[in-house]
């Protein structure tokens, strides 16, 4: 609007010509001025010759007009990366390096419209930068108040889990630790800025089986995207060796699990070819022996698993061994063990033998070189292989005609076989062939008791002169246990009763479900020893009451100069020489109960006096067998047959009589490892 002397005023709406309506005097004085700046858009407006007299029309006063301009700009706020770009209208850019006032260096007329953007985020670190108020019209003043606020971006620290079969991996993360259970993608809970330093570690290995996992692209610094963590886990192998020791002969052969076979040539350190994995179990046995005589090897510290350590401690212990010795192992096996020559150590070498049912009686004939098993129907025949031990079939097994559960005994001459039955009562002869080889059974003896609750024991003197049959029952009323004395007749092996002795003297020697009973013929043949073991309390107690034999009737006499001590009395051996005696005893959850008694004989009396202490050996003790020179006596407890050490005794399994000095007799205390969980074994030498 423009104004004329103050008081006239024309509003003009665009470019032109304009005339004040009032018309001037000649003379008169004018003045024009702008009295009010367009808007939309904001203008300046300059009136030029505008003043003056009045002389004629005034035609020449000019006003000129311009738009405005203003800038447009804002703050930054939160800014710490560097490289953040603002954008006006898409083609003017600004650069902001710091937080705090910013503008756009080019000024935008009034009346535009004005558009700030982010052209490009900030880096080092990464943000992400919002524009608020960032549009609008200029109008008639500088735009200050777009808003630009700036965050650090954040980050899940993750990656890839490949080849893990293990448990227990985890993985930590600056401090905080993440459990990972299976393949495939893994993150961290807690995010990290850009621009955080990151490291990711393996705070635990994953195990059952052990691996070993290894973390790639696991450390540095946060840019623009997430880190990207690989880790790769493969399962650890161990190699299986150790060291062979003794070996004179060749062929020997290692095999590991079965399927890894290694020919040994001397004495030294092995090792498997191929290692195992981490966790697989591990066995080390004998594939093959050497064909030396009598040599056996035998493995120990040979089972178990192995971790991320090689196994080194495989001992293979090799020795020409004097003779064999047989146990019953269950599972229908006979097992085959070498004497260490040393020690007297039993080095395993595996099944010898299989039969139908389980076993628990055997007898050796070491002229005939042949081996007897009775399961509870038949009598197993097998001979040996006198240079390595080795058992093969005679034939089918012979049937008793009866069920046995009681002893097997063999004449002195090996010609005839003897088996007792407790349900039937009745004893069976076997004939033996030159070979070793059975006959078909002949019933020679009833019992006088029979059934379920019948106890058979028989015995053979060393002269094959006389069979002695122990027979009692528990069965109720109450009855006297028998002593039957039988003649051997040598060519046909047909028994003769002769004398039969009532075990029921003032001492109430009467048999009953809380009593047992066991028969021993000393190996001079001069006397026999009844074991009468009866509950007192809570333990045993085992009375010995020796009897001489007369050698011309095998007629028997009480000594009266019995021996009683506290123990079940279980099994009692005599040493080949007849010198000493040895009682085994065992009462299971009683620790002190589970020893063997030692006593020397006297040679002219047969009276037993006790000899050392008692040597405790782990129950539940079975049986006992000793070597032809007594220098050996070999227990069955419940340690399971596995590995021994030929250093020393073996717990369980062998002890070493000594045979000079003030012991002399006496077992040794027994020695680490394990032992031969058997209820009947027998040497062959």
């Amino acid at each position: 609007m423009l104004t004329l002397n103050g008081g006239t005023d024309l509003a003009v709406s665009g470019s032109g010509n304009f005339t004040f309506s009032n018309e001037l005097e000649s003379g008169a004085s004018y003045s024009v001025a702008v009295k009010s700046q367009p808007v939309n858009p904001h203008q300046t407006c300059v009136a030029t010759a505008a003043s003056g007299s009045i002389s004629s029309d005034i035609g020449n006063v000019a006003v000129s007009c311009s738009t405005n301009t203003y800038n447009v700009g804002g703050a930054v706020s939160g800014l710490t990366g560097s490289g953040l770009v603002l954008s006006l209208n898409d083609d003017m850019e600004l650069a902001v390096g710091v937080s705090g006032n910013f503008k756009f260096p080019d000024a935008l007329a009034s009346g535009l419209s004005y558009a700030v953007t982010v052209k490009t985020q900030p880096s080092t670190p990464h943000q992400n930068c919002a524009v608020a108020n960032s549009s609008g019209t200029v109008a008639g003043s500088v735009i200050s108040n777009v808003s630009v606020s700036c965050t650090t971006t954040t980050y899940a620290v993750g990656g890839t889990v490949t080849g893990l079969v293990g448990s227990g991996l985890a993985l930590r993360l600056n401090g905080t630790d993440l459990p990972v259970s299976a393949n495939g993608a893994f993150a961290f809970p807690s995010l990290l800025a850009s621009g955080s330093n990151y490291s990711v570690t393996i705070v635990s290995q994953p195990a059952g089986p052990r691996q070993t996992c290894v973390a790639t692209n696991s450390s540095g610094v946060i840019g623009g995207v997430a880190p990207d963590v690989s880790v790769n886990c493969t399962t650890d192998r161990y190699s299986v060796g150790g060291s062979v020791s003794g070996l004179t002969g060749t062929g020997l052969v290692l095999r590991l699990n079965g399927d890894q076979d290694l020919s040994i040539a001397g004495d030294g350190s092995f090792v498997f070819p191929f290692p195992l994995l981490s966790g697989e179990l591990y066995s080390v046995t004998v594939a093959s022996q050497t064909g030396a005589h009598r040599e056996v090897c035998s493995a120990r510290n040979a089972t178990g698993s192995g971790t991320t350590t090689d196994i080194t401690s495989v001992r293979i212990d090799c020795a020409v061994v004097p003779g064999f010795v047989y146990a019953p192992g269950g599972n229908q096996r006979l097992l085959q063990f070498g004497i260490h020559p040393a020690s007297g150590a039993l080095l395993p070498m595996g099944t010898a033998a299989t039969v139908s049912t389980t076993t628990g009686n055997l007898a050796v004939a070491r002229n005939k070189r042949a081996l007897y098993a009775s399961d509870f129907t038949s009598v197993y025949s097998f001979s040996v292989d006198a240079s390595t031990g080795a058992l093969s079939s005679l034939g089918a097994p012979v049937s008793t005609g009866g069920s046995i559960a009681g002893q097997l005994a063999l004449t002195p001459s090996e010609d005839f076989l003897y088996a007792v039955s407790h349900s039937s009562g009745t004893i069976a002869m076997f004939s033996i062939g030159s070979g070793g080889e059975l006959s078909s059974q002949t019933i020679v003896a009833t019992a006088p008791y029979s059934g379920s609750s019948a106890i058979q024991h028989i015995a053979i003197t060393p002269d094959g002169e006389f069979l002695y049959l122990l027979s009692y029952s528990g069965a109720k009323p109450l009855t006297p246990a028998e002593l039957w004395v039988y003649s051997i007749d040598g060519a046909t092996g047909a028994l003769t009763a002769g004398t039969t002795i009532a075990l029921a003297d003032s001492g109430g020697l009467i048999a009953d479900a809380s009593t047992r009973w066991g028969l021993t013929i000393d190996p001079t043949g001069r006397f026999l020893y009844l074991r009468y073991v009866v509950n007192v309390s809570y333990t045993q107690e085992t009375t010995l009451y020796p009897y001489s034999i007369d050698p011309g009737t095998g007629t028997v006499t009480p000594l009266n100069i019995n021996r009683t001590v506290t123990s079940s009395g279980s099994n009692m051996l005599i040493d080949p020489s007849g010198r000493y005696a040895y009682l085994l005893g065992t009462f299971n959850y009683r620790p002190s109960d589970n020893h063997i008694d030692t006593f020397a004989i006297d040679q002219t009396t047969g009276a037993l006096s006790n000899l050392g202490t008692p040597v405790l050996v782990q129950a539940p003790l079975r049986s006992l067998a000793s070597d032809a020179s007594g220098k050996f006596l070999f227990v069955g407890s419940n340690k399971p047959a596995g590995t021994f050490d030929p250093a020393a005794p073996i717990n369980g399994s062998t002890l070493v009589i000594e045979q000079t000095g003030p012991n002399m007799g006496q077992p040794s205390a027994p020695g680490a490892g394990a032992g031969v969980a058997s209820f009947g074994m027998v040497v062959f030498e």
